[in-house]
């Protein structure tokens, strides 16, 4: 049976069905998000009413299907998270990228991501709605619980979330939140916030539409570029540009993009000490090849707890270790603001 709020105004809940997907929409007077709980409780909308202005990325070719009915002509040997990704904020755990640990093989960005969720809501009052939703892993002895609460007048998405090692040994693990930003809010006119003074490139954004060379070391937000050139990086463009910038110092666990021309601004906030390090997907119109053909104008503020990918983590030093039978829980939020 689908849940509903008995009511149609002040904070409320629907859970409905599309394309056999299960889908939850929460929402009060100034915001509403839609949440895919078939598909790693993707957040595919964020969106705020008084502009009618979602900030939210999507991917080109949407939900058009039931991409779970799809069958892929060749096994992606680094996984299924590029053929299933939606757009939106997914949550990747627990790993960056395409590795082995322990026999088990593991895509990029995990399995929650293209994991099931449930869900049962814990609070539903015109004052304020508090859904909490749960997944175990398949390949790793992980549970899940993400509670997500909203309250009439507000608007803060806030998050409480916790994972468990289930198994009797000591499990290392990389976790980190993923939300891209696309249009209508993401434009020329758009700044980005990072409280830090440097960052590392990518050793694999080594593409034509890459500014900066891999693996080196940047300031921020100024730097030259492979062609000499100053590039603010905090400035959003038209491109062709594509990076993965990776922030290891951060001073606090925050970030923010502000559209000047439109006076509104989305903010991440969160634990410094379980995510710390900023991970700035920078995808305007870059890599005219698989997956994106040059039509990704988007940009992810992602907050992670290590990089660049679980193997390189483990050499770096900035991989988690997650204590047998052991839990960690944390708190992060997303506000919507005017300027």
């Amino acid at each position: 049976m689908q849940y509903c709020s008995d009511r149609n105004y002040g904070c409320r809940i629907l859970e409905y069905t599309f394309n056999e997907y299960t889908n939850i929409k929460m929402e009060n007077d100034l915001i509403q998000i839609n949440i895919l709980v078939d598909k790693g409780t993707d957040i595919t909308q964020i969106q705020y009413k008084p502009f009618d202005m979602d900030f939210m990325w999507q991917n080109p070719y949407g939900m058009a299907g039931n991409h779970s009915k799809n069958i892929p002509s060749f096994s992606n040997p680094i996984g299924s998270n590029l053929d299933y990704y939606l757009g939106g904020w997914h949550e990747a755990f627990p790993g960056g990228g395409p590795y082995k640990d322990m026999s088990a093989m593991m895509g990029i960005h995990g399995e929650v991501a293209l994991k099931q969720w449930g869900f049962r809501v814990l609070e539903d009052t015109e004052e304020k709605i508090s859904i909490q939703f749960y997944t175990h892993t398949t390949r790793t002895p992980y549970e899940l619980e993400k509670t997500i609460v909203m309250y009439k007048g507000s608007s803060d998405i806030c998050f409480e979330e916790r994972i468990t090692n289930l198994s009797n040994q000591d499990m290392d693990y990389m976790w980190g939140q993923h939300p891209a930003i696309g249009k209508p809010f993401l434009d020329e006119n758009c700044t980005i916030e990072i409280p830090s003074d440097y960052f590392i490139v990518d050793k694999d954004f080594n593409s034509a539409d890459s500014l900066f060379e891999p693996e080196m070391k940047y300031s921020w937000p100024l730097s030259s570029g492979k062609d000499e050139k100053l590039h603010d990086m905090s400035k959003i463009t038209k491109g062709p540009s594509a990076e993965l910038l990776f922030f290891p110092k951060i001073k606090e666990g925050k970030c923010i993009i502000i559209n000047h021309k439109k006076k509104l601004g989305i903010a991440f906030e969160w634990d410094k000490s379980v995510f710390d390090t900023i991970w700035y997907w920078r995808m305007l119109k870059g890599i005219s090849s698989y997956p994106w053909y040059g039509r990704a104008y988007c940009v992810g503020l992602e907050f992670w707890n290590g990089y660049p990918n679980f193997d390189e983590a483990k050499r770096n030093g900035t991989i988690k270790t997650l204590a047998a039978n052991s839990s960690i829980t944390t708190t992060y939020k997303c506000s919507v603001f005017t300027i």
